[in-house]
C-alpha cells in the first residue's frame, strides 16, 4: 500500500518541480556512496543527477524514515502542496550527510537520504489537503511525516490529482524493495496470474544482476 510522506520546505522556495529535481551530482559525490548504492542509483538516474532530500535523526524521524519503501509518495508543502514525486530509493550515509548538506546549527547531520522520481507540481491548497486527510481546518504541516496508510489512502482517492501523476511501474518497484532488503507479497486468488508473473520478474531481475 502506497504511503503518503509529508515534506515542508522550510526556507527553501520552491516555486516549480524543477527546483528539487537533479540535485545531487552522482560523480562528484561518488565516494562517499557504497559500491553497491552508487550501481543502483546510477541505473535509476541515468543521466548521473539524483533527485533527493536529506532529514536530521531527531524527533524520531529516523523511525519514521525506516517507514518509506520504494514506490511511496511524498508531498512537499508551504502553504499548500507545491509539488509531488515518487520515492525511488533511501539511504543512511552520515559522510554523504556531511559533505552534501553539512549540518544545523546543534550539529546534528542531514544523513537520512530518500531519493525520488516522477517529481510533479501541485497546487493544492492546505484546506483541501486537510479536507482530504479528514484533519481540522486550522491543521499545518509543521514538520517531516510518514503518514498511516489508512490516511494516505483517504488522501489519494480524494485528491485523484495526486494518484493520477504517481501511478509507479511495478517491476521497478519489485527491484528497488528488494535491493533494500524488503520482502515482496503478492496478493490475489488462485488463477490471477501471481506465479506468471513472480516468474517473469524474477528472470528479468536475474538477468539484469548477473
Amino acid at each position: 500500500m502506497v504511503k503518503i510522506i509529508l515534506q515542508p520546505t522550510g526556507k527553501d522556495t520552491i516555486t516549480d518541480a524543477r527546483d528539487i529535481m537533479g540535485n545531487l551530482d552522482l560523480a562528484k559525490y561518488k565516494q562517499f556512496f557504497d559500491k553497491s548504492e552508487y550501481i543502483e542509483l546510477s541505473k535509476i538516474y541515468k543521466d548521473g543527477k539524483a533527485s533527493c532530500w536529506s532529514i536530521k535523526p531527531g524527533e524520531r524521524k529516523a523511525d519514521k524514515w525506516e517507514r518509506i519503501v520504494p514506490g511511496d509518495v511524498v508531498l512537499f508543502s508551504q502553504k499548500g502542496i507545491v509539488a509531488s514525486a515518487t520515492i525511488t530509493f533511501k539511504l543512511h550515509n552520515a559522510t554523504l550527510g556531511s559533505e552534501f548538506m553539512g549540518s544545523d546549527e546543534d550539529g546534528e547531520i542531514y544523513n537520512y537520504f530518500y531519493f525520488f522520481d516522477n517529481v510533479k507540481n501541485q497546487n493544492i491548497s492546505i484546506k483541501d489537503f486537510n479536507n482530504a486527510a479528514g484533519y481540522s481546518s486550522g491543521n499545518i504541516i509543521r514538520g517531516f511525516e510518514v503518514l498511516s496508510e489508512d490516511v494516505s489512502k483517504n488522501i489519494l482517492s480524494r485528491l485523484p490529482e495526486i494518484e493520477s501523476k504517481h501511478s509507479s511501474d511495478s517491476s521497478s518497484k519489485y527491484k528497488q524493495l528488494l535491493f533494500t532488503k524488503c520482502q515482496i507479497i503478492l496478493y490475489g486468488p488462485p488463477g490471477t496470474g501471481k506465479t506468471y508473473n513472480a516468474r517473469k520478474f524474477a528472470v528479468e531481475f536475474i538477468s539484469e544482476v548477473t
